[in-house]
């Protein structure tokens, strides 16, 4: 079992997954704050839910 998980990780790793999911959730929520500050009525509530919705979205797909 632990060498599996080590696999998994390893590979992940290798292949810069995590780095990529990182990047992937920063440009999320930038574009997130740019939709909600153009927003004429609340912004805010709009960019949460905007980013909470797209950040559940790129987490079930990476």
């Amino acid at each position: 079992m632990l060498a599996t998980f080590r696999y998994v990780v390893l590979t992940a790793i290798r292949d810069r997954l995590f780095a990529t999911l990182l990047g992937l959730a920063g440009l999320v929520f930038a574009v997130a704050w740019f939709l909600g500050d153009a927003a004429l009525a609340e912004g805010r509530d709009l960019s949460l839910a905007l980013a909470g919705g797209t950040g559940r979205a790129l987490l079930v797909t990476g």
